[in-house]
């Protein structure tokens, strides 16, 4: 199954129910990695626990995935954005990778916030696999509300 580009309805759902601090010291974010063929990555995605084809724990990769680290929210113009900073997975580690499931670990469901597709599978060999975010800027920012 394809895997979308998407921030999940859940999350949407979750930011009307304070259930989202993206504060410096605020939830816990995780990025975890994911194959196209069995994956069902898309904007109704409810949690991580539901996600299918998370690539396979080992080469460096563990299940659930890396703990992202928090961008304070902003305003910047009439949007308010905020991000997380690059995700690396290493230093040598061999994993293959056609998107990614950011979700909340600190919510009891562990809600989906966003899946993206890379476009492609993605590889390392006994390298670093890192998922660079896009500027902290308006119309750029991961997670922008407008």
């Amino acid at each position: 199954m394809p895997i979308s580009t998407a921030m999940t309805y859940d999350y949407k759902l979750g930011l009307m129910n304070a259930r989202h601090d993206h504060g410096v010291a605020g939830n816990v974010f995780k990025l975890a990695l994911f194959l196209a063929a069995s994956a069902n990555l898309d904007a109704n995605l409810a949690s991580y626990n539901d996600a299918t084809g998370e690539v396979v724990a080992g080469g460096g990769y563990s299940t659930g995935g890396l703990e992202l680290t928090n961008v304070a929210p902003s305003q910047v113009g009439t949007e308010v954005i905020t991000n997380f900073n690059d995700a690396a997975f290493g230093p040598t580690t061999t994993i293959s990778a056609e998107g990614c499931l950011i979700y909340n670990n600190t919510d009891a469901s562990k809600g989906s916030v966003s899946c993206h597709d890379f476009g492609g599978l993605k590889e390392s060999d006994n390298g670093s696999f890192t998922v660079v975010m896009p500027a902290n800027l308006a119309g750029q920012a991961l997670l922008r509300l407008v």
